[in-house]
């Protein structure tokens, strides 16, 4: 029995006991030794078969992180112990130089994450009191020299004793131009001044390298150079120049006037048609647009009323226009007033214009005219024809034929009577005797009233005169 002692008398038996049933005894059961040792059972958890002494270990198992075969050590064979952490990176990152950092790996199932998380790699190097690349100095090629500013003109003195830093120390500058940084007021850039020859300060204010004390042979950069105006146009011959700090009298800042003994010869002078360059441009009589004493038409082409006027060349210039007549309104008066083609334009006609129609009563081929305010156009009108209308509306119908169509009219029967009883023909013409009538027979052995019939009657007053063969018999 486990109870530290040996019951059987054989250590090898330890008071046997095997919970799990692997056939390894229990590391919990020990006999004491002669030499004074303990000898325990091998069974290093007796409560899982798998676990006991010859079981596979390591990466046969997965590599679990549990001491499967009971001799100690823990997956044998696999690269790292699965959850276990190490730390990862560059040497620098695992030395920690400046600012690097190793960053770890976790042991999963016995193998080591191939990323590297979390690690400080190195940077560029820049100043900031920092050792940025990890190469165990701070800010080494990433500060700047700066130069003394003694007299605080922001140029720097480059004789001065520089001073390598992040920022500008205070008084220093990275300038190193300043030739004077005892004088505010010579640096690059400062106004040159033009000093008298000999004058005491005289100095180069712009250090250009040269002594501009205007003493004759320096102030290069800073004289003007001037030139003679014989003419006092304002304008300066080309040759004869002088260099000065002021304008001397007789002098101009300018080569541009190509007569400098003529003041009416010079750039923006009036060129004259004259066959000589006035205006200095290197040409004659450019911008002339005509010959003097040339005449020319001028005003709009002679449309309508317009009329074109007359132009004179004066000068190598075209004068005003005389004698043009130019447009006026358009009104309705059968002319072009507006001088643009169409006449009475804006109107619904043109004065004495007329156009075909069809009168009222269908004659095709009428005229009507312009009414005089242009403003709409008469009724329509035909020569007279043979139809009982009046065609040519002068308040009469068919006034140029005989008779008016249908209506009655005076005519002579086959008695020899004229009648008012006959009817105007169908062409206008008097009926002829036998269809023109009288309205009573009368006693003359003729038919006057159309009756077909020789017989003379007379009614009146009760009594009937009968005329039998032509004679005329009482009752």
């Amino acid at each position: 029995m486990c109870d530290g002692g040996d019951e059987d008398c054989n250590p090898a038996t330890l008071g046997f006991l095997d919970g799990d049933g692997d056939g390894a005894s229990s590391s919990a059961c020990s006999n004491p030794q002669p030499d004074g040792s303990t000898l325990r059972g091998p069974d290093c958890n007796d409560d899982d078969p798998a676990i006991r002494p010859g079981a596979p270990n390591g990466p046969m198992l997965g590599c679990d992180g549990i001491d499967n075969d009971c001799n100690g050590s823990v997956d044998v064979g696999c690269p790292c112990t699965t959850g276990s952490i190490v730390d990862c990176g560059a040497p620098e990152e695992l030395a920690m130089v400046g600012q690097c950092r190793p960053g770890i790996q976790t042991c999963i199932d016995g193998a080591l994450t191939e990323v590297c998380s979390g690690a400080t790699h190195p940077t560029e190097e820049f100043c900031d009191g920092r050792d940025n690349n990890c190469d165990g100095e701070i800010d080494e090629g990433a500060k700047d020299t700066y130069y003394p500013d003694n007299d605080g003109d922001g140029f720097g003195d480059p004789a001065g004793a520089p001073a390598l830093a992040c920022s500008p120390p205070t008084g220093f500058v990275r300038d190193h131009s300043d030739r004077d940084d005892t004088n505010s007021a010579i640096h690059p850039g400062a106004a040159e001044v033009c000093d008298a020859a000999g004058a005491s300060g005289s100095a180069d204010e712009n250090c250009d390298g040269t002594d501009e004390n205007c003493n004759g042979t320096t102030d290069e950069g800073v004289k003007t150079t001037y030139y003679p105006d014989s003419d006092g146009d304002g304008f300066g011959a080309a040759t004869g120049g002088v260099a000065a700090c002021a304008q001397p009298a007789g002098y101009v800042a300018n080569t541009t006037d190509c007569a400098d003994g003529n003041a009416g010869r010079h750039p923006g002078a009036t060129e004259l048609r004259n066959g000589i360059d006035d205006t200095c441009v290197g040409g004659t009589d450019e911008g002339c647009l005509c010959t003097d004493g040339a005449t020319q038409a001028c005003g709009m082409t002679s449309v309508g009323v317009c009329v074109d006027g007359t132009q004179a060349c004066i000068g190598g210039a075209w004068s005003g226009c005389t004698a043009y007549v130019g447009p006026v309104s358009e009104a309705c008066n059968g002319i072009d007033d507006d001088c643009d083609g169409t006449i009475d334009n804006g109107f619904t006609c043109r004065l004495g214009q007329t156009r075909s129609c069809t009168t009222a009563h269908g004659v095709t081929g009428g005229t009507q005219g312009c009414l005089p305010n242009c403003g709409g156009w008469t009724a329509c009108s035909h020569a007279e024809v043979c139809d009982g209308f009046d065609d040519d509306l002068d308040g009469v119908a068919d006034q140029t034929f005989a008779c008016i169509q249908g209506q009655p009219t005076l005519c002579t029967n086959s008695c020899g009577e004229t009648t008012v009883n006959g009817v105007c023909t169908n062409s206008c013409a008097v009926p002829a005797p036998s269809a023109c009538f009288t309205t009573c027979e009368i006693c003359n052995y003729c038919d006057d009233d159309g009756n077909s019939t020789t017989t003379d009657e007379l009614i009146a007053s009760g009594i009937s005169n009968v005329i039998t063969n032509s004679r005329d018999y009482d009752l």
